[in-house]
């Protein structure tokens, strides 16, 4: 959950001590109102602390700042130090922070924290009954697995909290905003729009491949298998072989992960449609690179941190974000670099080894095999018409335009379809 942590906490403050927060003055109102904003992102302050000493933030969920048993006992002592304040505050304070202001300040803290942990169990996972176990309970983290290539606000998850952050906004404006019919109406419907968000994304989830976690032998979730402080999904040397991670894949390994995207029939980002292709494409419908990715994924090697890292190396820091155009480029050029690619002409008996990265790259006039050497010959002179990942029986893991759904296709439908104007790279 990203920001509608703030949010649920005012929500759930108003809803539970509504009739006591009424008696308080305005301003007092307002400083609870805010309290409860600061108590629901403040379990999130632990972060900063991990930071601090040198700890991966990614963890942040398994410490005892993520735990309710902490936040209880820090309630229990500002309950404490209520009924005594009077001996150390003095009186125009003590006056101001009255005993009804103060409780439902400690219980803000309370409920705004403890919210903040609910939501985490619902969306995420937390150690609810530590120190007694450190069991992580979930709610529906593995129900609505997110999906690796679709970014906020395109999950499950995402549309809830878009839900609550409408309700947030619209009892904000009941609360203290004039009132407009206009306004009022358009908050509504904004509401009305994040309730039916929810179910959208529902089925959006269904129609695509959701698999970003990353699991260990135990098929339980791990973030760094091998505790070198970086989370696996950003470690190019994931094991910490001195090997980068495309260069450590078993072939027969990625063969069965290709295998098993491609029969799941979920949705690519492709579409007779435009606007319902931009709908498939953000909320993660594969391309041929997306299957290439996902299947290093499944196996805890990912091959984004490897390209950015080569990329970084070759021509210097340029941005911390990569298209999916770029990625296929900077992919055939770190293969070709390391002499892992060699071009041959498609024909009909063709045998090729599954499990293998190949590229259809369209032929040139006067053609010949070369190296490209400079980005600026890269993206002027290299034109990679499609990508994939070989299969058995002279199938390839590849989309195709018109492709609404994954499906495998053979040698023979890619030669037809692009007319054999291409040279055929292969990874070695």
């Amino acid at each position: 959950m990203y920001i509608a942590h703030g949010p649920i906490s005012y929500l759930a403050n108003e809803a539970i001590q509504s009739k006591k927060i009424k008696h308080l003055k305005m301003g007092e109102q307002i400083l609870v109102a805010l309290c409860a904003l600061l108590f629901g992102i403040l379990p999130d302050f632990d972060i900063l602390l991990l930071s601090m000493l040198n700890v991966p933030r990614f963890i942040h969920h398994e410490v005892v700042t993520h735990t309710p048993i902490f936040y209880i006992g820090i309630w229990a002592i500002l309950k404490g130090l209520i009924y005594i304040k009077g001996r150390f505050l003095n009186k125009k304070t003590n006056k101001t922070l009255n005993n009804d202001l103060s409780h439902i300040l400690a219980n803000t803290f309370l409920i705004g924290t403890l919210s903040h942990l609910f939501a985490d169990f619902v969306v995420d996972s937390i150690m609810l009954l530590y120190p007694l176990s450190e069991h992580k309970f979930y709610l529906i983290k593995y129900i609505f697995e997110p999906n690796l290539f679709a970014i906020f606000p395109f999950s499950v998850m995402d549309s809830i909290e878009i839900l609550f952050i409408a309700l947030f906004i619209y009892a904000l404006y009941k609360k203290f905003i004039k009132k407009n019919k206009i306004v009022d109406i358009s908050l509504k419907v904004l509401i009305l729009i994040g309730a039916l968000y929810i179910p959208f994304t529902i089925w959006a989830s269904s129609n695509t491949y959701n698999r970003s976690y990353l699991y260990g032998e135990d098929n339980k979730v791990i973030q760094d298998i091998d505790y070198d402080s970086i989370s696996d999904g950003q470690d190019p040397d994931v094991g910490n072989t001195k090997e980068d991670n495309l260069e450590k894949v078993d072939s027969d390994k990625l063969l069965k992960e290709a295998e098993g995207i491609m029969t799941s029939g979920k949705w690519t980002n492709q579409d007779s449609y435009p606007l319902m292709e931009k709908i498939k494409d953000s909320f993660g419908g594969f391309s041929s690179y997306r299957i290439i990715s996902q299947a290093h994924y499944n196996l805890k090697l990912p091959i984004e941190p490897v390209l950015k890292d080569y990329h970084i190396k070759k021509y210097g820091f340029e941005s911390y974000f990569y298209s999916d155009y770029e990625y296929p480029t900077l992919l055939f050029e770190y293969l070709e670099e390391k002499e892992m690619l060699g071009g041959i002409e498609m024909k009909e008996d063709t045998l090729l080894t599954p499990g293998k990265i190949f590229f259809l790259v369209e032929k040139a006039p006067n053609h010949v095999d070369r190296v490209f050497s400079a980005r600026e010959n890269i993206m002027e002179e290299l034109n990679i018409l499609n990508l994939g990942i070989v299969l058995e029986e002279s199938n390839l893991a590849i989309v195709l335009k018109g492709d609404e759904y994954l499906t495998r296709h053979t040698y023979e439908e890619v030669r037809e379809i692009y007319n054999g104007g291409f040279i055929l790279y292969v990874q070695r």
